[in-house]
């Protein structure tokens, strides 16, 4: 668990979870990803798309349908796959960069990275 301050930083940096238990936060530099635990008897919120698609992506890398050093689909491909926008796409990889899942190799695309496994 994060400090509190930092807990509570990034607390307010969010809409809605106040009807949620926080289990974790962690600070990724241009956004924070929270972890949290839900009473059975609330709705859950629903997934934001970039984390569709990256939770997506990151289940093919860690099942080992995506294996190290595996060039992913063209950004287009990954688009038209995952029916979202550039924008969209563009923020899942960022996540998963930011986790050391993936790497871009200017001009010639984005690739597992060979720790990831």
């Amino acid at each position: 668990m994060r400090p509190r301050e930092t807990r509570d930083t990034l607390v307010d940096c969010v809409d809605y979870v106040d009807s949620y238990d926080i289990i974790e936060m962690v600070d990724v530099g241009h956004a924070a990803v929270i972890y949290w635990g839900c009473d059975p008897g609330r709705l859950q919120m629903p997934i934001a798309k970039y984390e569709r698609v990256a939770n997506t992506i990151r289940e093919q890398i860690r099942s080992g349908e995506l294996k190290p050093g595996e060039r992913l689909p063209s950004t287009k491909e990954l688009q038209d796959i995952h029916d979202v926008s550039y924008g969209t796409l563009r923020t899942a990889l960022l996540l998963l960069k930011a986790e050391k899942l993936i790497e871009g190799q200017p001009g010639e695309g984005v690739y597992v990275t060979k720790s990831s496994s």
